[in-house]
């Protein structure tokens, strides 16, 4: 059977991904219903940019579609490499969805993190154990590769969470990831992880229309799904950088590939923090200087600031396939880290400088991103109408909103 799958690639593709993409849709109801009677809903205040309560279950739904998914296959294809690998996503869902009930601090939630990314680490054998030459270094040792493994799996863990901040936004993100990773895989004949990797990102396209369009099932993914989506990116970046050197598991690629498909939820983070440090704030203290946050100051819908922000992430990936064969592996990371500067910073600045320097330029493109948002807000009540159903909506009309 693996060896069919492997000389059909695009069956693998298909199939991996029509059956989370079914099981998310038929949960996705079930669960808003049960979030709004638990009140497990995202209230909005002066950081968050909704205007209602929010239902916050959707992780579960994913997680729980992924899940599934792999137990069904598991009967055709040895997946047991990824035992561990599934065991922590399920333990990260759990933990998110407590954090998503009650607010567990930051401290104690980063606490449970290393424990569970130390128990990937070792448990799994997923961790970074070659550097490929950059800055000098390759295989490392035991120790230094767990440590290294730990703060860049926390590091990336918290960088996928944070960027769910507006509609559509890690959605995106996750089927970007996941579908790269698991073309990677396939490609090296990774059949697990290539599983793994296209169950996420059927998963993410069946919750991408009840995160952005639907009104009657509207949720949003929660800790519960977005820092599952951060561990099953660590898995997918230790991977890439795990072998012992040879160039049949590491080239001298893998590290700018790995870096370049997470960069902009990276530097953006790391951005945040250095300011909020900067500015004497604690790195977790809530604001509203994250890119996604600039992009809807800016006028722009989330649906317009996401595809913004996964076209930012493009770019980075166009540059990286651009370059040219024998550049050194630290000039490669240096240039896609760069460019993701730059593609990061820049919108900002120019839409600080137009506010202060260009204002009559600067009111006109506010005024024609009002015009796009109207029109947008049209198509997505067209087709809320057909996810929904027709009869639903108009009787959710009539019926005051929870």
């Amino acid at each position: 059977m693996v060896e069919y799958l492997a000389n059909n690639p695009w069956v693998v593709v298909i199939a991996a991904m029509l059956l989370p993409f079914v099981l998310v849709r038929m949960a996705m109801p079930y669960l808003v219903a049960m979030a709004r009677k638990k009140h497990i809903l995202d209230s909005p205040n002066y950081r968050k940019l909704q205007r209602r309560p929010v239902a916050v279950l959707g992780g579960i739904a994913v997680v729980f579609a992924v899940v599934s998914s792999l137990l069904v296959f598991n009967l055709v294809v040895d997946l047991n490499s990824l035992f561990s690998v599934v065991c922590v996503i399920m333990v990260f869902s759990l933990l998110g969805m407590v954090d998503d009930a009650i607010d567990i601090s930051s401290g104690k939630k980063l606490l449970m993190q290393v424990v569970c990314l130390i128990i990937l680490v070792v448990g799994g054998d997923i961790r970074v154990e070659n550097l490929n030459g950059f800055l000098n270094i390759y295989e490392l040792g035991m120790v230094p590769s767990i440590l290294l493994s730990t703060l860049l799996g926390v590091m990336l863990v918290n960088a996928i969470n944070l960027i769910d901040g507006i509609d559509g936004l890690a959605a995106l993100e996750g089927m970007f990831i996941s579908l790269l990773c698991g073309v990677w895989c396939l490609r090296h004949g990774q059949m697990p992880f290539a599983i793994i990797s296209f169950v996420y990102t059927g998963a993410m396209l069946s919750f991408f229309p009840f995160n952005v369009i639907s009104n009657k099932y509207k949720m949003y993914m929660g800790d519960s799904g977005s820092l599952a989506l951060g561990l099953y990116t660590c898995m997918a970046a230790g991977l890439l950088l795990s072998g012992d050197g040879s160039a049949s598991k590491v080239n001298t690629y893998n590290l700018s590939f790995a870096f370049a498909v997470v960069s902009i939820p990276m530097v953006d983070m790391i951005r945040v923090a250095l300011g909020r440090l900067i500015r004497g704030k604690h790195p977790y203290t809530p604001d509203r200087s994250h890119l996604h946050h600039r992009y809807v100051d800016m006028g722009f819908t989330h649906l317009g600031a996401a595809l913004l922000i996964l076209f930012s992430n493009g770019i980075v990936m166009l540059v990286w396939s651009a370059m040219a064969t024998g550049i050194s592996v630290t000039l490669q990371f240096f240039i896609v880290l760069g460019v993701s500067i730059v593609v990061d910073v820049l919108p900002i600045g120019l839409f600080t400088w137009l506010r202060k320097h260009q204002k009559q330029r600067f009111s006109r493109i506010k005024t024609r991103l009002a015009l796009l948002r109207r029109g947008e807000e049209r198509v997505r009540v067209a087709l809320a109408d057909r996810i929904d159903g027709r009869k639903q909506i108009s009787t959710r009309r009539k019926e005051p909103v929870l």
